[in-house]
């Protein structure tokens, strides 16, 4: 038997030695960093980022269109994206890596980024060429303009990685399944489609273009500085029919409105009446065919479907005063296929009247007390089961000579979703400007 001889004289030498060796490095970093100004030579600083990811239909001619990727960075601390011209020293620079679902990685290659996009919010495009060389760019000209030369993505789960050069370590990493649909239909940022401004189409925010004609519609400031548009009461802007946005069950619209007849409850006579988007039609021997149309009637909130199910009309009716007068309000309304449908105001479920017919407050058939959930609804109440029909999208107005119903104020942001959005989503939208 041995007892291990510890000599801690020898051991207390060594720890003395090994302190002065990092004592002089510490010091030599900091003057480097005297003379220089930096020390990010030696160390590598680094960024998460937090960003969502999915597919967006790029148009192939007038009746097809093939599915990309876009990245969707939403926040986190400044970067910037490789192949910038504005890159700044100190801060992280990102490049993105694709990994198909066979497992095969891809360096993604910079088509184009303009100075901007690397701010959070900006969508970021991600398509592979003929050769199978991935691309990615801000620039949905650029996107557009190489359409015809666009490789659709294999079916399966993709991941993005959107990796840090400067560190050598993943910002983010994001999936996106890319089902048997991937080669065609019209289903623009998962139903995400938002109207932009200047260019008087409907732009979802990864750059799928709806083409819209304006009549006599003119830019103004949304709220948080957002951009918004001002119609006088004869204004309007409407745009042929897209698949993209024909909805027959869950669907959402969300918008921002700014309304100037909002001073007392809605009129019999209609004269405080103004549709803000719907997609209906009333002929000339005053047939109405609609699939959904969202209205502001004085300080109330409308919401019109026509029913496939059992081939007639609904609409639901917030109390007065749920909207305020020449002030920005958020509304947002969700249905979902035999459900009731949801409305909100400025983030807060609203009750309501509902009606079996296309007047509102005429032939009610029940009310919704406890919204969200709606249980005092009648039992005979199907549940929206939306119309699918040809009509265009006519946003500041309803699409009829006899009953026009001209929206007067501002609007901001009009987006629609083939989904019903969240109201955790809705009170995100309220907080962040958003829709």
């Amino acid at each position: 038997m041995k007892i291990k001889n510890t000599n801690l004289n020898a051991l207390s030498e060594v720890v003395s030695v090994i302190l002065v060796l990092v004592l002089v490095v510490v010091l030599a970093m900091v003057v480097y960093a005297l003379f220089f100004g930096t020390i990010s030579g030696y160390l590598k600083s680094t960024s998460l980022v937090a960003a969502t990811a999915g597919t967006v239909n790029v148009p192939l001619g007038t009746s097809d269109s093939t599915q990309i990727l876009y990245a969707l960075p939403a926040s986190g601390q400044k970067y910037y994206l490789s192949g910038q011209s504005n890159i700044l020293p100190n801060y992280p620079v990102a490049s993105f890596v694709l990994n198909d679902p066979s497992g095969n990685n891809y360096i993604v290659q910079t088509l184009n980024y303009s100075a901007s996009a690397n701010r959070y919010g900006t969508p970021l495009f991600i398509y592979q060429d003929q050769n199978y060389n991935m691309w990615v760019t801000d620039s949905q000209q650029k996107v557009l303009a190489a359409a015809s030369q666009i490789r659709p993505f294999a079916n399966g789960v993709w991941t993005i990685k959107m990796i840090d050069n400067t560190a050598n370590v993943p910002l983010t990493q994001m999936t996106v399944n890319i089902g048997s649909n991937g080669g065609g239909s019209i289903n623009p940022l998962a139903g995400t489609t938002t109207w932009a401004n200047g260019s008087w189409n409907l732009v979802n925010s990864s750059g799928y273009e709806i083409n819209f004609t304006n009549y006599g519609v003119t830019p103004t400031t949304g709220p948080g500085g957002t951009n918004a548009f001002y119609f006088n009461g004869s204004s309007y802007v409407s745009g042929q029919d897209n698949a993209g946005l024909d909805f027959t069950g869950n669907m959402s619209l969300s918008l921002w409105i700014d309304p100037t007849t909002a001073t007392s409850p809605l009129s019999s006579s209609g004269s405080n009446w103004g549709n803000l988007v719907g997609k209906g039609s009333i002929d000339s021997s005053g047939n109405e065919n609609d699939n959904y149309q969202l209205a502001q009637m004085g300080n109330q909130l409308y919401f019109e479907w026509g029913d496939t199910s059992t081939g007639q009309h609904y609409n639901i009716v917030t109390p007065a005063g749920s909207l305020t007068n020449s002030q920005w309000n958020y509304v947002a309304v969700t249905t979902t296929a035999n459900g009731a449908p949801e409305i909100y105001i400025n983030g807060v479920a609203q009750p309501y009247t509902l009606s079996n017919s296309n007047t509102p407050l005429s032939n009610v058939i029940g009310s919704c007390t406890n919204p969200p959930s709606c249980t005092t609804l009648p039992p005979t109440f199907p549940g929206v089961v939306l119309d699918n029909v040809n009509n265009g999208i006519t946003i500041g107005k309803q699409n009829s000579a006899s009953y026009p119903f001209y929206y007067t104020g501002s609007m901001s942001a009009v987006t629609f979703y083939n989904q019903a959005i969240t109201q955790s989503a809705i009170s995100n939208n309220l907080n962040n400007y958003l829709t």
